[in-house]
């Protein structure tokens, strides 16, 4: 009787072979359908190497995203520290003129010192500068969980 050979899965060899062959046409750009034609492969089993090897490149763009991002963040953070240095150093300077002296009792209500308006905006700024921090610290726990991933 003789034995009729019949296109059943690759060996280890053949498949390490097919992979090689794949790798070429993937790697120029060529489409999986183009390529299963000129292989002469079914088109489900270059889609799949196809898909695997895009999979594979996504995963290290999106790290390398990720690692930006969070460069980016830390780069961010310390221009907010530093303005907020400055506010804090500002606030302090602004209170040691702003002595109590200069504030005067009319029917026991304070009236307040000079620049009240503007130390009140340099407290507005110095909040908007804290909470923008906690915002960007809060986001950065969520990418530090993405990239373990």
């Amino acid at each position: 009787m003789a034995t009729v050979e019949t296109a059943g899965r690759p060996t280890k060899k053949e498949q390490i072979d097919i992979e090689q062959k794949l790798r070429e046409y993937f790697e120029k750009g060529i489409s999986a359908t183009t390529t299963s034609q000129l292989i002469k492969l079914n088109i489900k089993t270059v889609c799949k190497y196809f898909d695997n090897w895009a999979q594979q490149i996504r995963k290290i763009n999106d790290i390398e995203f990720l690692k930006r991002i969070k460069t980016e963040r830390e780069n961010y953070l310390m221009v907010l520290d530093r303005q907020l240095l400055k506010l804090y150093n500002l606030q302090d300077e602004m209170n040691e003129y702003v002595i109590h002296p200069h504030e005067s009792t009319w029917d026991g209500r304070v009236i307040q010192g000079p620049h009240y308006r503007e130390r009140m905006n340099v407290v507005n700024m110095i909040c908007q500068i804290v909470n923008k921090k906690f915002e960007l610290l809060s986001d950065g726990k969520e990418i530090k969980d993405v990239s373990k991933n």
